[in-house]
């Protein structure tokens, strides 16, 4: 295996890693053909590079958590051992990569991702998504119906509707927050 990836890509994946060890072939980062992957069975994480990667890898989420989360960390290399290194190239920790192995199949990663041309795109600030997800966490809606999200398919001007609802009589019963698209909230800042 002979791959480099950012270590925001590793944290990004680890973040969906699953943590049940019973389920120890997900409980780490796929690595090979040009892709990062992760899955803990209910959500799926895959980054595309844009790189020639040889091979694949299934990295154990705790050996590489440690090397991606250090400090100075920027770049995790795997070729042999998986290695962290700084912004300006200095080599800050290395592990054997089988050390760092898991010796399991991930799932086929191909047949789970859909088809993403039958899919309506939507721009929407990252961010905007964060906070609507921790204002429902602090109106305590959500957690046992999930959060929803509205939208016009056939327009991607319109804007989206995160719903969610609580069953709890001492917190909201139910709570609304609209985003405004990317595409539209960039036309406004241009005009004015």
């Amino acid at each position: 295996m002979d791959c480099k990836f950012t270590a925001g890509e590793i944290k990004a994946c680890l973040s969906h890693a699953s943590k049940d060890p019973t389920r120890f072939h997900l409980n780490g980062v796929h690595a090979g053909n040009g892709y990062l992957c992760a899955t803990d069975g209910h959500r799926l994480i895959q980054i595309r590079r844009n790189a020639s990667d040889r091979g694949e890898l299934l990295l154990r989420a705790d050996a590489v958590a440690g090397i991606a989360r250090m400090p100075k960390a920027r770049d995790v290399r795997v070729n042999g051992v998986v290695e962290a290194y700084s912004k300006d190239g200095a080599a800050l920790a290395s592990l054997p990569t089988a050390a760092a192995m898991i010796d399991a199949v991930f799932p086929p990663v191909d047949q789970v991702m859909p088809d993403m041309a039958k899919y309506v795109t939507i721009g929407v600030n990252p961010d905007y998504l964060a906070d609507a997800a921790a204002a429902c966490r602090a109106a305590g809606v959500g957690k046992d119906r999930g959060v929803k999200l509205h939208f016009d398919p056939t327009d991607p001007l319109a804007p989206i509707v995160v719903t969610a609802e609580g069953e709890s009589t001492e917190s909201a019963t139910e709570i609304k927050i609209l985003i405004m698209p990317r595409a539209l909230a960039d036309r406004r800042a241009a005009t004015g």
